[in-house]
């Protein structure tokens, strides 16, 4: 008798586990039903250029709040951003939608938004305009699904 009631309770504890896993969502991709972010820290320097693909493809409607928020460390600061929108999972045909160029002492942070994101994916686009700088950025990509 014991014999078969830990075979029972073995075979609900395997159940059980396999109930958790089953109906449990993963999105590797950072993705939940309802909103997604990607965060980025690094420094340009001088006239170099950094791309910052977001890496997750949206197919639903979402809505999309993209800031760059920058800090001098040397020289005149002088950066131009641009946002891409492509229309395919594999980011092949890249669109430039949106561009700012932050010089100077400004201290608000670059802002990109969209009430609807009309691609697949963004990227982001950072390059240095002058050759005298050093600037640390941190952007922060948001989307929410729209109801």
């Amino acid at each position: 008798m014991k014999k078969y009631f830990s075979f029972g309770a073995a075979a609900v504890v395997l159940l059980s586990l396999f109930v958790a896993v089953a109906f449990t969502k993963s999105d590797p991709q950072g993705v939940s039903d309802d909103f997604a972010t990607k965060t980025w820290n690094d420094t340009i320097t001088n006239t170099e250029s950094n791309t910052l693909t977001v890496p997750f493809s949206l197919v639903s409607a979402y809505q999309f709040d993209i800031r760059t928020i920058l800090t001098n460390v040397s020289g005149t600061r002088s950066i131009k951003i641009n946002l891409d929108e492509s229309g395919s999972a594999s980011g092949s045909d890249w669109l430039s939608i949106d561009s700012v160029t932050v010089t100077g002492s400004s201290i608000a942070p670059a802002r990109f938004t969209g009430a609807t994101m009309y691609g697949r994916r963004h990227r982001i686009r950072l390059a240095g305009t002058t050759g005298t700088m050093v600037v640390k950025y941190t952007t922060i990509a948001n989307y929410k699904r729209r109801e």
